[in-house]
C-alpha cells in the first residue's frame, strides 16, 4: 500500500489538474491466500479495513476461501418480496 501510495502522490505532483477530483481508487482486488486458519477471518477483515483506510476504494473484491466459507454461513437481514414468498412456501 506504501508503494501505491507514492505512485499516486506522484501521479497528483506531475498532474495537478487532478487534485480537485477524488483522490482514492475506483476498484481495490485482493487475493488473499494462506490465511485459512482458524484467525484468517480476523486477518482477512484486518487487511480489508487497512486497504480500505490507506486507499479509499470506491469497491473492494475479495477472493478468499475463509471468507467465502463464512458467507456461505450467513443469511441475508433483507429479502425481496418475492424471495421472502419462496421461503414461506418452503416451509409450508
Amino acid at each position: 500500500t506504501a508503494d501505491l501510495l507514492r505512485i499516486q502522490e506522484e501521479f497528483l505532483a506531475l498532474h495537478p489538474e487532478v487534485t480537485n477530483q477524488r483522490r482514492g481508487f475506483d476498484v481495490v482486488y485482493v487475493d488473499v491466500g494462506g490465511l485459512s486458519g482458524g484467525d484468517g477471518i480476523l486477518e482477512a477483515l484486518m487487511l480489508l479495513s487497512s486497504l480500505e483506510q490507506a486507499l479509499e476504494p470506491r469497491c473492494l473484491v475479495i477472493k478468499s476461501q475463509c471468507m467465502r466459507r463464512l458467507s456461505s454461513t450467513l443469511t441475508s437481514f433483507w429479502q425481496s418480496p418475492e424471495q421472502q414468498a419462496y421461503g414461506r412456501q418452503r416451509k409450508e
